[in-house]
């Protein structure tokens, strides 16, 4: 496939490597570091000229995020007939966080992964988010599928930068997609196109992407009886802590693998997991920020180096904490 950049030099692309809902992935044959965003046509019809000037955008603020670890918008794509289709964008390495989800594929892809490295991925990560609230921007879309993973370097990327929610001379760019399981209870029910991120929106879904990379894909609102995943998070129904039945009754996590992981994390990361997914799924200003993750993290990877917490991403017993010599289940 043929297409044009902004000066109208010819562009070579390879085969499609990535699909969504509004657009494919490319490669560029003439860069290895470099891939396009091509839309659908269905999609410009629909909405082209708001894309472009989104992306146009995008495309100025760009100096100021070189330093992170996104595929943010880089260069105008035309098609032959000088139609403006997409975007060209760096190539990230990694593989998505949805693979760390699953109990074959996280193997296969992330072999010898222990805890110590998920959470310095998880602080990165942080970070990550940190740094682009510090510009203003929301990302809305927080979920595993736009995180990648390279295991060999540690360093995570973050795709599908086009639908973050930014501002620029006073109109707002807005965040129009979101899966119901993954974005906070204040949005559901609304048409995700007229909601105005917030921090605190964010904040909801980075606490669920931490608690699933944490447990390996477990949902914190899925649990054994009751409702569904979306009815238990709109109800901020968080089913472990103190407050929450014991595993395996109605209401409670099963008993197995997500019960013994929840029993190695540390009380500062609980705390803050219990905070943000009870309270503050009804109350925003309940939510953990950005520092207080980070900091909680680093706690937790101390312990981990010091041996205080498990290591191993799916521990086999349930933790047990020595109080005056006895031994004592950590619930």
């Amino acid at each position: 496939m043929e297409l044009l950049d902004r000066h109208g030099t010819v562009q070579l692309v390879g085969d499609e490597i990535a699909r969504g809902g509004e657009g494919a992935v490319y490669p560029l044959k003439a860069r290895k570091d470099i891939v396009v965003k091509l839309y659908h046509l269905e999609t410009l019809d629909k909405r082209g000229a708001t894309l472009r000037e989104k992306v146009d955008q995008m495309i100025g603020l760009r100096p100021q995020f070189a330093t992170l670890p996104l595929a943010w918008p880089a260069l105008a794509i035309y098609d032959r007939d000088g139609r403006w289709r997409g975007y060209a964008m760096r190539r990230l390495a990694g593989i998505p966080l949805s693979k760390l989800a699953h109990p074959m594929l996280g193997a296969r892809h992330f072999p010898g992964l222990n805890r110590i490295e998920v959470v310095d991925m998880l602080m990165r990560i942080v970070a990550t988010v940190s740094q682009l609230h510090a510009h203003g921007v929301r990302l809305g879309d927080i979920n595993l599928h736009n995180f990648l993973f390279d295991h060999a370097s540690g360093q995570v990327g973050v795709i599908d930068c086009d639908s973050f929610q930014l501002e620029k001379g006073g109109k707002v760019f807005s965040c129009t997609v979101g899966a119901p399981d993954m974005i906070p209870p204040e949005h559901h029910g609304q048409v995700l196109a007229d909601v105005r991120r917030t921090v605190e929106s964010d904040l909801f879904s980075l606490s669920i992407l931490i608690f699933k990379c944490l447990m390996l894909g477990r949902h914190p609102y899925d649990f054994v009886g009751g409702s569904t995943v979306v009815e238990n998070l709109k109800a901020g129904r968080f089913p472990y802590g103190a407050g929450g039945s014991a595993p395996g009754r109605d209401g409670a996590i099963p008993n197995g693998p997500w019960y013994l992981i929840w029993s190695h994390l540390s009380f500062d990361l609980k705390n803050l997991l219990i905070r943000t997914l009870s309270e503050g799924a009804l109350n925003p200003d309940a939510r953990a920020g950005t520092e207080e993750w980070l900091d909680a993290l680093s706690r937790y990877r101390y312990g981990l180096n010091k041996g205080h917490h498990e290591i191993a991403l799916r521990p086999v017993v349930q933790k047990r904490r020595q109080f005056n010599g006895q031994s004592h289940r950590v619930s």
